[in-house]
């Protein structure tokens, strides 16, 4: 399990709260950019992770978690 991963888990009724039925970005365990929509998140990602592989993406869903991984941004 990523250092994302651990974080999200551990915020996760947070994260519903503020993000239900959204694609998040997270970077260094924060989310930097979020939206209903995935390809606009993962252009983004493109922009504010171009030199690192520490961000995620991941779709927050008011029910139980489930986890979209990408790779390689």
């Amino acid at each position: 399990m990523t250092s994302e991963d651990q974080w999200t888990s551990q915020h996760y009724n947070e994260l519903i709260e503020e993000y239900a039925g959204r694609w998040v970005l997270i970077k260094n365990n924060e989310v930097i950019f979020a939206d209903r929509q995935f390809e606009v998140v993962y252009n983004r990602s493109k922009e504010l992770c171009l030199k690192t592989k520490e961000c995620v993406i991941r779709r927050i869903d008011s029910g139980d978690a489930v986890i979209y991984e990408t790779k390689a941004l």
